[in-house]
């Protein structure tokens, strides 16, 4: 993700929160500022942020308590990647090297469209806040 930011020409990545600190201390050049806790430290020196979990679940929460504290979610389209000016981009998600999003496809919030996925024209993505494994019209006894 932060590679995708960083090509994407749109986003300087300056830190890291990562629960392996202080034991992992920087990504690349790029400091480890502290544990995912510590977010809400960091509210008046960025101006937006990203999740790079794949992790469906964690993810989801983590967007959550992000925007519980009034942080902006990036969204990010990696260069290579085809993404029609009338599809939809949900806020906090991304959209990697090598995808297509179709025509008036739509991704909701935090979805990834990893490296060579497709989306054609007219589908959709969710928001993380759908469980995959959860059948809508299914009865339980």
């Amino acid at each position: 993700m932060a590679e995708a930011a960083m090509a994407s020409g749109a986003y300087e990545v300056v830190g890291f929160l990562d629960d392996a600190f202080p034991g992992v201390s920087s990504v690349w050049e790029t400091p480890v500022l502290g544990k995912v806790a510590d977010y809400g430290a960091f509210r008046q020196d960025v101006d937006c942020c990203l999740v790079a979990i794949g992790n469906n679940a964690v993810r989801e929460k983590m967007v959550a308590m992000l925007k519980a504290g009034g942080f902006e979610l990036a969204s990010v389209i990696r260069p290579r990647a085809l993404v029609p000016p009338r599809a939809v981009i949900g806020e906090g998600s991304a959209v990697m090297m090598g995808a297509v999003v179709g025509t008036e496809a739509r991704l909701g919030e935090g979805a990834i469209v990893n490296c060579g996925a497709v989306v054609d024209h007219h589908c959709m993505v969710e928001d993380t806040t759908v469980r995959l494994n959860e059948a809508p019209n299914r009865r339980t006894p």
